[in-house]
């Protein structure tokens, strides 16, 4: 399922994908491009200026478009893999924590000082991986939990805009300023961890009462 942001860009890139009949390039090339845009939007935000957050806002658009290349070309070509996947997620890791780092950075540090910039920069991390870790346990316990349509319905609702963070830090940074959008996010994936870590404890201590 894609999101509101790769909707408008999946006809190009599949386009394109079938368009591409040379081997000399390989998904995994277009896996790198788009990791190396998400990296120079980092860098852009980090600048802390008005004029380079639109740009770091546009590096997040190629991005955005070269993830969806990458994965349609595999698919064109029929090289669709775990391995890739599994790369994938690992820079998308990296480069959502990059930007968290580069928006801090500069639109945070230069008006505070270095620990409450380390701080804040760890409270959105950890936020942010807080969110996925409850996620996931949720869903390996969803038989125990009557409670999971709840967090189901609220966590499906935000599928179509994941990333989240990124996302709003672009949306945001068109405007000058992409430390709102991270600032929205982590008050979100704060308080769904929160969420959903009450109703898994109450769910598994009622089941533990009939067994």
């Amino acid at each position: 399922m894609d999101g509101y942001i790769y909707r408008p860009i999946r006809p190009l890139s599949k386009s394109l994908a079938r368009s591409l009949t040379t081997r000399l390039l390989k998904p995994n090339h277009f896996t790198i491009i788009w990791f190396a845009f998400y990296i120079l939007a980092a860098v852009n935000f980090s600048d802390g200026s008005f004029v380079r957050s639109i740009i770091g806002s546009f590096c997040i658009l190629a991005a955005a478009f070269f993830d969806c290349l990458d994965g349609d070309l595999a698919r064109e070509r029929g090289k669709a893999s775990s391995a890739g996947a599994f790369l994938e997620n690992v820079l998308h890791w990296v480069s959502q924590s990059a930007i968290v780092v580069g928006v801090i950075a500069g639109h945070l540090s230069p008006h505070v000082d270095a620990f409450t910039s380390v701080l804040v920069t760890g409270v959105y991390l950890s936020g942010a991986f807080m969110f996925y870790v409850m996620y996931i346990l949720m869903n390996i316990y969803q038989d125990a939990n009557s409670n999971y349509p709840i967090f189901s319905k609220l966590t499906s609702n935000m599928l179509p805009y994941m990333p989240l963070d990124s996302n709003l830090a672009m949306i945001t940074g068109f405007f000058g300023a992409p430390l709102v959008g991270l600032t929205v996010w982590a008050l979100l994936a704060w308080s769904i961890f929160v969420f959903g870590a009450i109703v898994q404890y109450r769910a598994l201590r009622n089941n533990a009462r009939y067994d």
